[in-house]
């Protein structure tokens, strides 16, 4: 009794004297975390690399060191002595842990890369193999040829049997008579072209049953009779007359007499009677596919020629790369690619080699069930025919599970690959708790993140929980948060924690009382760097000034880049439950805000302040940006550079508007960046502000609008009723 009373005293003492410490269920940043962990005299301070992450967070009272240890091994951090004494602490990633980290991420891009380079000397490989093809299984193909399959069983054989088919077409002959003989294929495949019905121009029709006269219905193109487009090529043409390859004239033969059942393997459901349409069927698909690796052939030369390469952890740790590459290459090779087979663009007596200017291109994304780079390489020059957008694509994709990610960890971080192991046992052990299975499912089809359900089970239950969120920016659902971590109500939180295990992010565990998730992609999602802890922090604050710019100062210019092209809405549990205002319920909002305060940042101290207050209806404060100091210029261009990066990255690089051409030409040099800077102008409005590049063209009085923003603005971004 008396031993039971001393603690209960020195608990109460403790309590009184502010050593324990508490979480209530809720989410953290983890500058709240340090604050909270300051007591007792003891100050915690947060490092700027843990600035933009969000903790799921409930532990009961406990001794300060306890709730400490508690939050290093569930959070992979470290509280560090700031000095002599333990009254000063810092809170941080552990070193050990950085460096691992950065140990990952180069090992993921050399993985990556090998990839690239092995996709590039696959049809190399296969014209200077000697394998007999029926001793070539896709076990062998992956070793002579380094293809790689899908993960997929069906979709796996299928690109097998495409590999097979390419095989086949190159046995046929030396790869250099194939390669001289491609303008007799193409002139082939326009030959047999010509006798497939046009388009008509006009595709309105009239519903005469229809109330509703001119009712428009959608378009159907009537199927294309292929036995009358081939008799209709016999009829014109024979195929010994474009002086195709001999080998392909004897495959298409062979073909030909395949019993339908093998032919319909090979060619779908279109079968012709007459073994002679069957033949010219067979070479119009063995032209078209040996064209198509011809080309990829002259693309994977381009690549590989590109000096230096795109560095590919760059591109992970900037979300997108571009560079402008000059180099020579065959003119035959480049006809190819631009399909000039009857010499119109490089005449006969052209140069052997020709100078051309790329823009190479790599972007980092994030897929369903992996993760991997995306390289498109777009000609500059020379000028592509009627304005078309010439380009070539590569991508390398590793789809993370914990097979693949202890492939990873063995070469990068061996300690690693133990405890996945170790956790993964632990995972399937916990799955079979009482206390988990206990929380019912609910009646619905919606869906929730699987961080809110543990919120809500741990409410329930009464249960301990310290999760880190895994954040993403390519998030299709929402913002901030990959679709595959959202499940439906009416799962049980148990079954979809089990259906998870595969990813190897969410991983059950529990430290003493309090549960977890281990996350063993977490060094990808610390790389990302999604800011989602400052837009929380702004939500919640009166929307002061100084709350603007504690925002701005919490993001990089990459941050605020990558937050305007991203159109998902701030999820609900980032907002507390809020209702924000129309301006502010987007993500892409926050980082428009950003470079507006960028650019006010720029100005003398009055003039931000006078433009920080809300003109009247009728008043427009224009900033041209071409008035600003050299210095301040310097600054705004840095930041420049990266939106119009980010923001074609965005759209794959495509040309989709007017804005899209200005980003492009800034990026390509065709726009000097002081021509660029001299010609936008930043708007202050009633109601929010304009950013605008204005252009002489008669046809755009306005200039190019980038966007219309509501922020920033005094005061928060919470609704509130008016009433």
């Amino acid at each position: 009794m008396r031993y039971g009373a001393l603690v209960g005293v020195i608990a109460t003492l403790a309590v009184a004297g502010g050593q324990t410490v508490s979480f209530p269920i809720g989410y953290y940043s983890y500058e709240d975390i340090a604050q909270r962990m300051s007591v007792g005299g003891r100050r915690v301070v947060c490092s700027p690399d843990l600035n933009n992450a969000i903790v799921l967070l409930h532990l009961k009272p406990r001794d300060w060191n306890q709730t400490r240890r508690i939050l290093e091994n569930t959070l992979e951090i470290q509280f560090r002595p700031a000095g002599e004494g333990d009254d000063r602490w810092v809170l941080a990633r552990p070193s050990e842990l950085r460096k691992q980290d950065a140990r990952l991420i180069e090992a993921l891009a050399r993985t990556l890369n090998a990839e690239l380079r092995a996709q590039r000397t696959v049809l190399q490989r296969i014209a200077q193999s000697r394998v007999p093809i029926e001793q070539i299984t896709m076990d062998s193909a992956s070793r002579l040829f380094g293809k790689t399959f899908s993960r997929d069983p069906e979709l796996a054989r299928y690109e097998y049997q495409r590999l097979m088919e390419t095989v086949e077409l190159l046995r046929g002959a030396p790869f250099q008579e194939l390669f001289a003989n491609w303008r007799n294929l193409q002139q082939f495949q326009k030959a047999f072209a010509e006798g497939i019905p046009r388009e008509p121009l006009c595709v309105l029709q009239v519903d005469p049953s229809s109330p509703i006269t001119q009712q428009r219905k959608p378009y159907e193109r009537p199927p294309i009779d292929w036995q009358r487009v081939i008799e209709r090529f016999l009829e014109n043409y024979s195929i010994r007359d474009f002086g195709i390859h001999p080998s392909l004239l004897r495959l298409a033969e062979q073909h030909a007499r395949l019993p339908q059942s093998e032919w319909s393997t090979r060619y779908g459901k279109h079968w012709f009677d007459d073994p002679s349409h069957r033949m010219v069927w067979a070479l119009r698909n063995q032209c078209g596919k040996l064209l198509k690796i011809l080309q990829e052939h002259v693309h994977a030369t381009i690549a590989q020629r590109l000096h230096p390469p795109l560095n590919l952890q760059n591109a992970l740790e900037q979300s997108a790369l571009a560079q402008v590459y000059t180099l020579e290459v065959d003119t035959e090779s480049l006809a190819l690619w631009l399909g000039d087979a009857e010499g119109v663009l490089f005449l006969p007596d052209a140069p052997a080699t020709t100078r051309i200017e790329l823009l190479a291109t790599v972007q980092w994304y994030e897929s369903m069930i992996g993760y991997g780079v995306r390289c498109r390489y777009i000609l500059l020059h020379p000028k592509p025919p009627r304005e078309r957008r010439i380009f070539f694509d590569e991508s390398a994709h590793l789809a993370f599970s914990h097979d693949t990610l202890s492939r990873l960890f063995e070469k990068a971080a061996p300690p690693l690959q133990q405890r996945l192991q170790q956790a993964l046992r632990q995972h399937h052990s916990l799955l079979e708790e009482p206390v988990l299975r206990q929380f019912p499912p609910r009646a619905g089809d919606r869906s929730h993140s699987i961080y809110e359900r543990l919120h809500e089970w741990a409410q329930l239950q009464n249960q301990e929980i310290a999760v880190e969120k895994a954040m993403t920016w390519d998030a299709p659902t929402g913002w901030c948060m990959a679709l595959r971590l959202y499940v439906k109500e009416s799962t049980p939180i148990h079954e979809a924690l089990r259906k998870h295990t595969q990813y190897a992010e969410a991983l059950l565990d529990r430290y003493e009382t309090v549960w977890t998730l281990r996350n063993f992609v977490a060094f990808l999602n610390r790389l990302q760097r999604v800011p989602v802890a400052p837009i929380r922090r702004l939500v919640l604050s009166d929307g002061a000034a100084a709350d603007w710019n504690l925002f701005y100062q919490s993001l990089t210019p990459l941050q605020a880049a990558r937050l305007v092209n991203r159109s998902g809405y701030i999820p609900e549990w980032l907002r507390d439950g809020k209702t924000l205002l129309i301006d502010a319920d987007f993500a892409s909002a926050y980082g428009k805000a950003w470079l507006i305060w960028h650019i006010l940042e720029q100005l003398p101290a009055s003039e931000r302040e006078r433009l920080l207050q809300e003109p009247r209806w009728a008043d427009v404060i224009p900033i041209p940006l071409g008035r600003l100091p050299a210095s301040a210029k310097a600054r705004l261009a840095e930041v420049f550079r990266l939106w119009a990066l980010t923001s074609l990255a965005a759209e794959g690089f495509y040309i989709a508007d007017r804005r899209d051409q200005v980003w492009f030409d800034m990026l390509t040099g065709r726009l000097p960046m002081d021509e660029f800077l001299d010609a936008v102008v930043l708007e202050r409005r009633h109601g929010g502000w304009e950013l605008r590049f204005n252009v002489s063209d008669p046809s755009l009085p306005g200039g190019v609008l980038f966007f219309i923003s509501g922020l920033p603005r005094a005061g928060g971004v919470v609704w509130k009723p008016i009433f």
